[in-house]
């Protein structure tokens, strides 16, 4: 069950949090999810086409 922000304001601060824009949330997590992604994403090719060079493979699996 989510919580309204107010509601954790006012637990927080005594006081209900200002409503915002709209779009903050969605635009504050699309990028903790780029930011995650981009932390797993790139690594993880960079090591399996570490791995396929050293097994002399090539990039798609032939060899």
């Amino acid at each position: 069950m989510a919580v309204p922000p107010a509601l954790v304001g006012i637990g927080y601060l005594g006081r209900p949090w200002p409503g915002g824009p709209a779009w903050l949330l969605p635009a504050a997590a699309a990028t903790v999810a780029v930011v995650a992604w981009l932390s797993v994403e790139p690594p993880a090719r960079r090591l399996v086409a570490a791995a396929e060079r050293r097994e002399g493979r090539g990039a798609r699996g032939e060899g």
